[in-house]
């Protein structure tokens, strides 16, 4: 995988941990999130806990990828979820 396009803000200083800050304005993260939150939906979880979002926007000016990642999180639970209600954390 190529770390540069990780969809990761910044990398730990140990590289033997790997990780870092994923950056939602960067498809890679967003497709991600997306991934986990499809299979946390298809297995009966009806509510999602997105994390430190402030962390994860700082380069996402207006929150507007943010935005589009939610709603397709939410049209997801919309037909997939238990109840079909969809996912209304905000």
């Amino acid at each position: 995988m190529d770390t540069d396009a990780s969809g990761f803000i910044s990398r730990r200083e140990n590289p033997a941990k790997d990780g870092g800050i994923p950056d939602l304005s960067r498809q890679e993260a967003r497709l991600w999130f997306y991934y986990r939150a499809t299979r946390y939906i298809d297995c009966g979880y009806e509510v999602l806990h997105m994390g430190q979002v402030h962390l994860y926007t700082a380069n996402d000016k207006g929150m507007a990828k943010t935005t589009e990642l939610f709603s397709m999180i939410r049209e997801y639970a919309k037909i997939h979820g238990i109840r079909q209600l969809g996912w209304t954390g905000r």
